[in-house]
Protein backbone atom coordinates (compact mmCIF):
# COMPACT_ATOMS: atom_id res chain seq x y z
CA UNK A 1 0.00 0.00 0.00
CA UNK A 2 2.58 2.65 0.80
CA UNK A 3 4.12 1.39 -2.47
CA UNK A 4 1.27 2.43 -4.67
CA UNK A 5 1.13 5.51 -2.56
CA UNK A 6 4.63 6.84 -3.65
CA UNK A 7 3.72 5.94 -6.88
CA UNK A 8 0.94 8.20 -7.00
CA UNK A 9 3.02 10.61 -5.13
CA UNK A 10 5.70 10.47 -7.57
CA UNK A 11 2.84 10.73 -10.59
CA UNK A 12 1.41 14.12 -8.36
CA UNK A 13 -1.49 12.54 -7.94
CA UNK A 14 -1.55 14.19 -4.27
CA UNK A 15 -5.74 14.12 -3.63
CA UNK A 16 -5.60 10.59 -3.67
CA UNK A 17 -2.32 9.63 -0.97
CA UNK A 18 -3.69 10.79 2.67
CA UNK A 19 -0.55 12.52 4.60
CA UNK A 20 0.34 10.18 7.45
CA UNK A 21 2.81 10.80 10.69
CA UNK A 22 4.17 9.18 13.70
CA UNK A 23 3.93 11.85 16.09
CA UNK A 24 3.18 13.14 19.92
CA UNK A 25 0.72 16.36 19.77
CA UNK A 26 0.03 18.24 23.05
CA UNK A 27 -1.73 21.01 23.91
CA UNK A 28 -1.87 22.78 27.11
CA UNK A 29 -4.32 24.87 29.36
CA UNK A 30 -3.86 28.08 29.46
CA UNK A 31 -1.26 29.35 31.78
CA UNK A 32 0.01 32.86 32.95
CA UNK A 33 3.51 34.32 33.51
CA UNK A 34 3.17 37.34 34.83
CA UNK A 35 0.98 39.98 32.64
CA UNK A 36 1.11 36.97 29.90
CA UNK A 37 -1.55 34.65 28.75
CA UNK A 38 -0.58 31.91 26.44
CA UNK A 39 -1.07 27.87 25.60
CA UNK A 40 1.50 25.66 24.59
CA UNK A 41 1.38 23.63 21.51
CA UNK A 42 4.49 20.50 21.26
CA UNK A 43 4.29 18.58 17.90
CA UNK A 44 7.20 15.78 18.00
CA UNK A 45 7.52 14.33 14.42
CA UNK A 46 9.33 11.31 13.69
CA UNK A 47 10.82 10.99 10.56
CA UNK A 48 10.00 7.87 7.92
CA UNK A 49 13.34 7.62 7.06
CA UNK A 50 15.72 4.52 8.75
CA UNK A 51 12.58 3.77 10.99
CA UNK A 52 13.13 1.19 13.56
CA UNK A 53 13.14 0.04 16.82
CA UNK A 54 15.92 0.44 19.30
CA UNK A 55 18.52 -2.48 18.96
CA UNK A 56 17.54 -3.10 15.32
CA UNK A 57 18.30 0.70 13.53
CA UNK A 58 21.30 2.34 14.53
CA UNK A 59 23.14 5.34 13.43
CA UNK A 60 22.85 6.64 9.56
CA UNK A 61 22.79 5.19 6.01
CA UNK A 62 24.66 5.89 2.97
CA UNK A 63 21.95 8.67 2.25
CA UNK A 64 22.03 10.45 5.36
CA UNK A 65 19.51 9.64 7.09
CA UNK A 66 19.86 8.87 10.71
CA UNK A 67 17.73 5.94 13.05
CA UNK A 68 15.22 7.74 15.82
CA UNK A 69 15.30 11.40 14.02
CA UNK A 70 12.53 13.45 15.58
CA UNK A 71 12.14 17.07 15.24
CA UNK A 72 10.38 18.65 18.15
CA UNK A 73 8.73 21.66 17.99
CA UNK A 74 7.15 23.88 20.77
CA UNK A 75 4.91 26.61 20.09
CA UNK A 76 3.46 29.23 22.29
CA UNK A 77 0.30 30.85 21.35
CA UNK A 78 -0.39 34.04 23.06
CA UNK A 79 -4.02 35.18 24.44
CA UNK A 80 -3.08 38.80 22.18
CA UNK A 81 -2.66 36.63 18.56
CA UNK A 82 0.99 36.68 19.00
CA UNK A 83 2.95 33.35 18.25
CA UNK A 84 6.38 32.21 19.14
CA UNK A 85 7.78 28.84 18.41
CA UNK A 86 11.28 26.90 18.99
CA UNK A 87 12.39 23.82 16.97
CA UNK A 88 14.94 21.28 18.46
CA UNK A 89 15.67 18.04 16.80
CA UNK A 90 17.33 14.52 18.41
CA UNK A 91 18.98 11.73 15.94
CA UNK A 92 20.89 8.50 16.17
CA UNK A 93 25.10 8.98 16.49
CA UNK A 94 26.00 9.89 12.51
CA UNK A 95 28.01 7.06 11.74
CA UNK A 96 28.21 3.28 10.61
CA UNK A 97 27.36 1.11 13.59
CA UNK A 98 25.00 -1.13 15.30
CA UNK A 99 24.71 -3.05 18.27
CA UNK A 100 22.62 -6.17 17.63
CA UNK A 101 20.67 -8.03 20.60
CA UNK A 102 22.09 -11.04 21.85
CA UNK A 103 20.81 -11.43 25.07
CA UNK A 104 23.66 -9.32 27.04
CA UNK A 105 21.80 -6.41 28.66
CA UNK A 106 24.00 -3.79 27.09
CA UNK A 107 24.95 -5.36 23.96
CA UNK A 108 28.08 -4.97 22.28
CA UNK A 109 28.81 -2.23 20.02
CA UNK A 110 29.86 -2.56 16.27
CA UNK A 111 31.51 -0.32 14.18
CA UNK A 112 31.71 0.14 10.68
CA UNK A 113 35.30 2.10 10.53
CA UNK A 114 35.28 3.06 7.15
CA UNK A 115 36.44 6.88 7.57
CA UNK A 116 35.46 7.99 3.73
CA UNK A 117 32.15 6.15 4.27
CA UNK A 118 31.34 7.92 7.51
CA UNK A 119 32.57 11.25 6.35
CA UNK A 120 30.42 11.15 3.35
CA UNK A 121 27.21 9.85 4.68
CA UNK A 122 27.56 12.98 7.59
CA UNK A 123 28.13 15.02 5.09
CA UNK A 124 25.04 14.28 3.41
CA UNK A 125 23.42 14.24 6.91
CA UNK A 126 24.83 17.89 8.04
CA UNK A 127 23.76 19.43 4.59
CA UNK A 128 19.84 18.36 4.81
CA UNK A 129 19.89 19.53 8.16
CA UNK A 130 21.61 23.11 7.14
CA UNK A 131 19.27 23.35 4.43
CA UNK A 132 16.03 23.00 6.91
CA UNK A 133 17.41 24.76 9.51
CA UNK A 134 20.46 27.03 8.98
CA UNK A 135 23.45 26.31 11.73
CA UNK A 136 23.71 23.20 13.47
CA UNK A 137 24.79 22.91 17.27
CA UNK A 138 25.88 18.78 17.90
CA UNK A 139 24.90 18.08 21.11
CA UNK A 140 26.38 14.72 22.35
CA UNK A 141 25.88 13.08 25.98
CA UNK A 142 27.13 9.78 25.88
CA UNK A 143 30.00 8.29 28.26
CA UNK A 144 33.50 9.06 28.10
CA UNK A 145 34.44 5.61 28.53
CA UNK A 146 34.14 1.88 27.43
CA UNK A 147 32.83 1.36 24.00
CA UNK A 148 30.71 4.67 24.41
CA UNK A 149 33.91 6.57 24.29
CA UNK A 150 34.67 4.67 20.65
CA UNK A 151 31.60 6.00 19.45
CA UNK A 152 31.87 9.34 20.43
CA UNK A 153 35.47 10.15 19.14
CA UNK A 154 34.46 8.17 15.65
CA UNK A 155 31.56 10.74 15.88
CA UNK A 156 33.92 13.69 16.57
CA UNK A 157 36.46 12.25 14.12
CA UNK A 158 34.10 12.48 11.32
CA UNK A 159 32.59 15.92 12.16
CA UNK A 160 36.37 16.81 12.36
CA UNK A 161 37.15 15.32 8.97
CA UNK A 162 33.85 16.95 7.45
CA UNK A 163 34.54 20.34 8.13
CA UNK A 164 38.13 20.07 6.85
CA UNK A 165 37.23 18.97 3.46
CA UNK A 166 34.31 21.44 3.77
CA UNK A 167 33.97 25.13 4.32
CA UNK A 168 30.56 25.33 4.51
CA UNK A 169 30.18 22.34 7.50
CA UNK A 170 33.78 24.30 8.92
CA UNK A 171 30.92 27.40 9.32
CA UNK A 172 27.69 26.50 10.09
CA UNK A 173 28.43 22.77 12.35
CA UNK A 174 29.65 22.29 15.69
CA UNK A 175 29.88 19.75 18.03
CA UNK A 176 29.99 19.67 21.64
CA UNK A 177 30.33 16.30 23.87
CA UNK A 178 28.80 16.48 27.15
CA UNK A 179 29.40 13.81 29.50
CA UNK A 180 25.68 13.16 30.67
CA UNK A 181 26.34 10.62 33.17
CA UNK A 182 29.99 11.61 34.73
CA UNK A 183 28.77 15.10 35.10
CA UNK A 184 25.18 14.39 36.77
CA UNK A 185 26.66 11.22 38.89
CA UNK A 186 25.35 11.28 42.52
CA UNK A 187 22.12 13.28 41.60
CA UNK A 188 24.36 16.57 40.67
CA UNK A 189 21.78 17.81 38.53
CA UNK A 190 22.69 21.13 38.96
CA UNK A 191 25.81 20.74 36.40
CA UNK A 192 24.14 20.56 33.82
CA UNK A 193 24.49 25.10 33.62
CA UNK A 194 27.67 23.77 32.46
CA UNK A 195 26.05 22.69 29.63
CA UNK A 196 24.00 25.18 29.35
CA UNK A 197 27.25 27.98 29.77
CA UNK A 198 29.16 25.82 26.84
CA UNK A 199 25.90 25.98 23.87
CA UNK A 200 24.70 29.38 25.44
CA UNK A 201 25.93 31.51 22.28
CA UNK A 202 24.88 29.60 19.84
CA UNK A 203 21.45 28.40 21.56
CA UNK A 204 21.09 32.59 21.61
CA UNK A 205 22.45 33.18 18.18
CA UNK A 206 19.91 30.80 16.88
CA UNK A 207 16.69 32.77 18.29
CA UNK A 208 13.41 31.30 17.62
CA UNK A 209 10.50 32.20 15.48
CA UNK A 210 8.11 35.02 16.26
CA UNK A 211 4.91 36.24 14.43
CA UNK A 212 3.06 39.33 16.12
CA UNK A 213 -0.45 39.35 16.27
CA UNK A 214 -1.12 41.24 12.75
CA UNK A 215 0.80 38.25 11.32
CA UNK A 216 4.17 40.21 10.58
CA UNK A 217 7.13 37.78 10.84
CA UNK A 218 9.15 39.70 13.16
CA UNK A 219 11.92 36.82 13.95
CA UNK A 220 13.14 33.18 12.52
CA UNK A 221 15.06 30.47 14.16
CA UNK A 222 18.39 30.33 12.52
CA UNK A 223 19.77 27.39 13.53
CA UNK A 224 19.01 24.11 15.83
CA UNK A 225 20.26 22.24 18.79
CA UNK A 226 20.35 18.74 17.81
CA UNK A 227 21.04 16.07 20.62
CA UNK A 228 22.17 12.82 20.70
CA UNK A 229 22.64 10.04 23.48
CA UNK A 230 23.21 6.05 22.65
CA UNK A 231 19.55 5.63 22.38
CA UNK A 232 18.22 9.76 22.24
CA UNK A 233 15.54 8.76 24.82
CA UNK A 234 16.71 9.31 28.51
CA UNK A 235 19.37 11.18 28.56
CA UNK A 236 18.06 13.51 25.31
CA UNK A 237 14.48 14.18 26.86
CA UNK A 238 16.26 15.49 29.92
CA UNK A 239 18.35 18.07 28.04
CA UNK A 240 15.79 18.94 25.40
CA UNK A 241 13.64 20.20 28.32
CA UNK A 242 15.90 22.39 29.54
CA UNK A 243 16.64 23.54 26.01
CA UNK A 244 12.55 24.35 25.96
CA UNK A 245 12.45 25.85 29.03
CA UNK A 246 15.51 28.48 28.27
CA UNK A 247 13.80 29.17 24.97
CA UNK A 248 10.06 29.95 26.66
CA UNK A 249 11.91 32.10 28.60
CA UNK A 250 13.40 34.19 26.20
CA UNK A 251 10.06 34.47 24.27
CA UNK A 252 8.67 35.57 27.66
CA UNK A 253 11.45 38.15 28.50
CA UNK A 254 11.53 36.44 31.81
CA UNK A 255 15.49 34.90 31.65
CA UNK A 256 16.52 36.61 34.89
CA UNK A 257 13.83 34.08 36.07
CA UNK A 258 16.62 31.14 35.34
CA UNK A 259 19.65 33.12 36.92
CA UNK A 260 21.31 30.65 38.62
CA UNK A 261 18.96 27.55 38.17
CA UNK A 262 18.44 25.81 34.94
CA UNK A 263 16.17 23.37 36.48
CA UNK A 264 13.27 25.36 37.25
CA UNK A 265 11.15 28.59 37.02
CA UNK A 266 9.80 30.23 39.84
CA UNK A 267 6.48 30.58 38.11
CA UNK A 268 4.67 27.02 39.57
CA UNK A 269 1.98 26.64 37.47
CA UNK A 270 3.90 26.98 35.10
CA UNK A 271 6.67 24.15 35.74
CA UNK A 272 4.01 22.35 36.93
CA UNK A 273 2.63 22.11 33.57
CA UNK A 274 5.95 22.41 31.49
CA UNK A 275 7.35 19.37 33.32
CA UNK A 276 4.37 17.52 32.94
CA UNK A 277 3.64 17.98 28.81
CA UNK A 278 7.78 17.34 28.73
CA UNK A 279 7.67 13.96 30.77
CA UNK A 280 4.63 12.66 27.96
CA UNK A 281 6.64 13.66 25.04
CA UNK A 282 9.76 11.43 26.49
CA UNK A 283 7.21 8.73 27.00
CA UNK A 284 5.63 8.60 23.93
CA UNK A 285 9.35 8.99 22.04
CA UNK A 286 10.30 5.98 24.04
CA UNK A 287 7.24 4.22 23.54
CA UNK A 288 7.72 4.22 19.80
CA UNK A 289 11.60 3.21 19.67
CA UNK A 290 12.33 1.35 22.68
CA UNK A 291 8.54 -0.49 23.74
CA UNK A 292 8.91 1.68 27.02
CA UNK A 293 8.53 5.07 29.04
CA UNK A 294 10.90 7.05 28.82
CA UNK A 295 13.56 6.56 31.89
CA UNK A 296 14.24 9.33 34.32
CA UNK A 297 10.91 10.95 33.69
CA UNK A 298 10.25 11.37 37.48
CA UNK A 299 13.12 14.44 37.08
CA UNK A 300 11.58 15.97 33.80
CA UNK A 301 8.22 15.77 35.61
CA UNK A 302 9.17 16.80 39.26
CA UNK A 303 12.96 18.30 38.58
CA UNK A 304 14.33 15.74 40.92
CA UNK A 305 15.04 11.91 41.47
CA UNK A 306 12.35 10.08 43.36
CA UNK A 307 12.26 6.03 44.98
CA UNK A 308 9.01 5.70 43.18
CA UNK A 309 10.65 7.23 39.99
CA UNK A 310 13.97 4.79 40.02
CA UNK A 311 11.67 1.55 40.80
CA UNK A 312 9.63 2.65 37.65
CA UNK A 313 12.81 2.83 35.32
CA UNK A 314 13.67 -0.62 36.82
CA UNK A 315 10.57 -1.65 35.39
CA UNK A 316 10.58 -0.31 32.42
CA UNK A 317 14.45 -1.65 31.99
CA UNK A 318 12.88 -5.32 32.59
CA UNK A 319 10.05 -5.24 29.88
CA UNK A 320 13.06 -2.85 27.31
CA UNK A 321 14.98 -5.65 27.61
CA UNK A 322 12.24 -8.29 27.15
CA UNK A 323 10.44 -6.40 24.03
CA UNK A 324 13.94 -5.74 22.61
CA UNK A 325 15.27 -9.10 22.66
CA UNK A 326 12.04 -11.14 22.22
CA UNK A 327 9.83 -8.50 20.26
CA UNK A 328 11.20 -5.80 18.55
CA UNK A 329 12.59 -7.95 15.56
CA UNK A 330 9.07 -8.75 14.63
CA UNK A 331 8.13 -5.13 14.80
CA UNK A 332 10.66 -4.08 12.68
CA UNK A 333 9.89 -6.27 9.89
CA UNK A 334 6.54 -4.91 10.25
CA UNK A 335 7.77 -1.45 9.52
CA UNK A 336 9.89 -2.72 6.85
CA UNK A 337 6.91 -4.10 4.97
CA UNK A 338 4.58 -0.62 5.97
CA UNK A 339 6.88 1.54 4.61
CA UNK A 340 7.62 -0.44 1.33
CA UNK A 341 11.42 -1.31 2.11
CA UNK A 342 10.94 -5.00 1.59
CA UNK A 343 9.21 -6.20 -1.56
CA UNK A 344 7.50 -9.43 -1.75
CA UNK A 345 8.21 -12.24 -4.38
CA UNK A 346 6.51 -15.24 -4.87
CA UNK A 347 9.41 -16.48 -6.80
CA UNK A 348 11.89 -15.95 -3.95
CA UNK A 349 11.62 -18.34 -0.44
CA UNK A 350 9.70 -16.82 2.57
CA UNK A 351 12.07 -15.17 5.16
CA UNK A 352 10.47 -16.27 7.88
CA UNK A 353 11.53 -20.02 7.64
CA UNK A 354 12.40 -21.06 11.13
CA UNK A 355 15.71 -21.85 11.54
CA UNK A 356 18.23 -22.92 14.31
CA UNK A 357 17.02 -22.76 17.77
CA UNK A 358 13.76 -20.51 18.88
CA UNK A 359 12.55 -18.92 22.22
CA UNK A 360 9.51 -21.49 22.05
CA UNK A 361 11.90 -24.66 21.09
CA UNK A 362 13.77 -23.80 23.95
CA UNK A 363 10.98 -23.55 26.78
CA UNK A 364 10.10 -26.66 25.66
CA UNK A 365 13.56 -27.80 26.01
CA UNK A 366 13.08 -26.76 29.78
CA UNK A 367 9.83 -28.72 30.49
CA UNK A 368 11.64 -31.84 29.31
CA UNK A 369 14.08 -30.96 31.93
CA UNK A 370 11.88 -30.78 34.67
CA UNK A 371 10.14 -33.94 33.73
CA UNK A 372 13.39 -35.89 33.49
CA UNK A 373 14.12 -34.96 36.97
CA UNK A 374 10.95 -35.75 37.64
CA UNK A 375 11.58 -39.33 36.74
CA UNK A 376 14.78 -39.48 38.20
CA UNK A 377 13.25 -38.00 41.85
CA UNK A 378 10.01 -41.02 41.43
CA UNK A 379 13.62 -43.65 40.68
CA UNK A 380 14.98 -42.28 44.06
CA UNK A 381 12.19 -42.01 46.21
CA UNK A 382 11.51 -45.93 45.62
CA UNK A 383 7.99 -45.62 44.48
CA UNK A 384 7.03 -43.93 47.41
CA UNK A 385 3.71 -41.65 47.19
CA UNK A 386 5.43 -37.89 47.27
CA UNK A 387 4.30 -36.48 44.12
CA UNK A 388 4.44 -32.78 45.54
CA UNK A 389 7.53 -33.11 46.95
CA UNK A 390 9.37 -34.73 43.72
CA UNK A 391 7.41 -32.37 41.25
CA UNK A 392 8.87 -29.31 43.81
CA UNK A 393 12.40 -30.67 43.85
CA UNK A 394 11.97 -30.91 40.00
CA UNK A 395 10.78 -27.48 39.36
CA UNK A 396 13.43 -25.77 41.83
CA UNK A 397 16.41 -27.60 40.17
CA UNK A 398 15.41 -26.71 37.26
CA UNK A 399 14.69 -23.00 37.75
CA UNK A 400 18.24 -22.93 39.29
CA UNK A 401 19.98 -24.15 36.58
CA UNK A 402 17.87 -21.73 34.08
CA UNK A 403 18.66 -19.29 36.57
CA UNK A 404 22.18 -19.73 36.15
CA UNK A 405 22.45 -19.94 32.46
CA UNK A 406 20.26 -16.86 31.95
CA UNK A 407 22.67 -14.42 34.62
CA UNK A 408 25.46 -16.16 32.21
CA UNK A 409 23.26 -14.69 29.38
CA UNK A 410 22.22 -11.07 30.39
CA UNK A 411 26.15 -10.64 31.60
CA UNK A 412 28.45 -11.25 28.87
CA UNK A 413 25.61 -12.82 26.09
CA UNK A 414 26.75 -15.85 23.49
CA UNK A 415 25.96 -17.83 20.44
CA UNK A 416 23.08 -19.14 22.54
CA UNK A 417 22.00 -15.50 22.82
CA UNK A 418 21.88 -15.03 19.97
CA UNK A 419 20.15 -17.80 18.74
CA UNK A 420 17.44 -17.24 21.07
CA UNK A 421 16.72 -12.92 20.19
CA UNK A 422 14.21 -12.45 17.65
CA UNK A 423 16.31 -10.40 15.17
CA UNK A 424 14.78 -9.03 11.85
CA UNK A 425 14.27 -11.38 8.87
CA UNK A 426 13.36 -9.14 6.06
CA UNK A 427 16.28 -6.32 6.18
CA UNK A 428 18.49 -7.57 8.95
CA UNK A 429 21.78 -5.98 7.21
CA UNK A 430 20.23 -2.72 8.18
CA UNK A 431 20.79 -2.36 11.24
CA UNK A 432 21.80 -5.55 13.01
CA UNK A 433 25.44 -5.53 11.51
CA UNK A 434 28.45 -7.85 13.69
CA UNK A 435 31.04 -8.01 10.77
CA UNK A 436 32.38 -4.60 11.41
CA UNK A 437 35.15 -4.24 14.27
CA UNK A 438 34.61 -3.46 17.57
Amino acid sequence: MLTFAAVMTEQKFFEWVTPMVQAHVELTEQLTVKDKSFRILYISRRSCKRQGMRFTMRGIDDDGNVANFVETEQICLFEDGKQTSFVQIRGSIPVFWSSPVTMKYAPKVYQAGDVERDVAAFQKHAYELMSLYGRVLFVNLIDKKKEQLKLGEAMAKTVADAATKDSHILAAVRLVWFDFHRECRNMKWGNLEKLIKQVDDDFLDHGYFCKSADGTVVNKQSGVVRTNCMDNLDRTNVVQSLFGRRSLMLQLNETEALQGNVLNSPFEDFERTFKRVWGNNADAISLFYAGTGALKTDFTRTGKRTKKGALMDGYNSCMRYIKNNFMDGYRQDVLDLLLGRFTVSRSKPSPFQTQGETFESVLTKIMGVVVAFFLVETYRSGGQNYMFERLFRSVLLTLLICVGVFSVLVKKGNSLGQKLVRLPKLRPQDGCMTTWKR
